[in-house]
């Protein structure tokens, strides 16, 4: 690994800037190589880390390529040490297993289309499901969801979802399920269960962001019934 002179007059109180500029914008304010700069801060003390960061996304054309590099190659740059090589693979896993659950607990629900996708998937893998109730945060992240067991009686239906989306504290609902058989179209009781679970949920302040029927293969969304 090369050896580089330390020089402390170099870019004198530039850490001090650095971190007052995420206090005062947000981390968003960082371009890449600050980001990286900042993050070097935890492994290499006392020495200026802009020229590191700069050669370092320059060698590996980007942040996301300097986290993907090999032990080697980050100790083939200027003042990176194995302190730092641990610190960037970290970050890098970090990153990989923050993504992975985004993906799968926190993946964003924001219409009909992203409802009948998910609602999709459970039934393909659990067949016809009674009754499907997504929750959501109030960003439309999906939290969890769950299958309940209940008849077709529209006030048993509309109490078992309220009472389902409640302790997760959920702020937006979703709710799917398969038709009655010998029907082309979402029966009137389809219709009276998405206003009636709407109204309910409306005064528990959880807004219902979708009702889905499957009929046959076909899912309709029950908002184009005047949800």
């Amino acid at each position: 690994m090369p050896t580089y002179p330390r020089d402390p007059e170099l870019h004198k109180n530039h850490r001090a800037r650095l971190r007052k500029k995420v206090s005062t914008g947000g981390f968003e304010s960082l371009e890449d190589h600050e980001l990286l700069e900042l993050i070097l801060f935890f492994s290499i003390p006392r020495v200026d880390t802009n020229e590191t960061a700069h050669i370092a996304i320059k060698t590996f054309g980007s942040l996301t390529g300097v986290l993907s590099a090999s032990p080697d190659e980050l100790l083939e740059l200027p003042r990176i040490g194995p302190n730092s090589v641990v610190l960037l693979k970290t970050l890098q896993a970090l990153c990989e297993r923050y993504l992975h659950g985004y993906s799968v607990g926190g993946r964003l629900l924001t219409g009909t289309a992203d409802v009948v996708r998910l609602s999709r998937e459970w039934y393909a893998d659990r067949g016809n499901t009674n009754l499907l109730v997504i929750t959501m945060d109030s960003l439309c992240r999906l939290q969890r969801t769950a299958a309940l067991c209940v008849g077709g009686d529209v006030y048993e239906r509309c109490v078992a979802v309220q009472r389902e989306a409640l302790p997760g504290a959920g702020v937006a609902v979703a709710v799917a399920y398969v038709g009655r058989d010998g029907f082309s179209s979402p029966t009137k009781e389809d219709r009276l269960f998405a206003k009636e679970l709407a109204a309910r949920l409306r005064r528990s302040e959880i807004s219902l962001l979708e009702a889905v029927v499957f009929i046959g293969n076909e899912p309709i969304a029950l908002s184009d019934y005047a949800l």
